[in-house]
């Protein structure tokens, strides 16, 4: 593989991580916990920082921030509650039938959502193992590993998040 198809496969990637960025900013925003629109925040930054990363493993390629055209906010940023963070709580299926439901409704369009990213994240894993095996040098191969790791913790991350929109109480189990 020549330098010039690796790097417009780190391109590719670059477009990508900047489209999960913007949806998981989106989907911060439909969540329906401060707990999870924290985490989900933190995944727009940790895509944002792996458009970064990419940027400087190929310097052909374009520089994430021209490529997006988006008036980023940092979490601190945009999360007027980050006090709350602290004390906040997930609630988890309860052990016996008299235990409260759990203090928001399932959402369709936020567990599409994340169905949705949960099946990016996998893409991208995929995706990681394949340039990292293109990698020209072991520096750039190393990087490319790091952001697949981050991106199995967002998918694991998912699908806790998914285990706990979907569930629906006791009856329907």
């Amino acid at each position: 593989m020549s330098k010039n198809e690796f790097c417009r496969a780190v391109q590719a990637a670059i477009r990508d991580e900047l489209e999960a960025a913007r949806m998981y900013k989106n989907l911060a925003f439909e969540a329906p916990h401060v707990a999870i629109r924290a985490r989900l925040m933190c995944f727009a930054t940790e895509e944002k920082r792996h458009a970064r990363l990419l940027s400087c493993i190929c310097p052909e390629a374009e520089p994430a921030h021209e490529m997006d055209p988006d008036c980023w906010n940092w979490p601190s940023d945009t999360m007027e509650e980050d006090d709350l963070l602290e004390s906040a709580w997930i609630p988890m299926p309860p052990e016996s039938p008299s235990e409260p439901m759990p203090p928001f409704p399932p959402d369709e369009e936020f567990a599409r959502g994340i169905a949705m990213a949960l099946e990016s994240e996998v893409h991208a894993i995929g995706e990681y193992a394949e340039l990292a095996m293109m990698a020209p040098n072991p520096q750039a191969r190393e990087a490319l590993l790091c952001i697949q790791n981050d991106e199995i913790y967002h998918k694991i991350s998912l699908e806790f998040i998914q285990s706990v929109i979907m569930w629906n109480g006791p009856e329907n189990c």
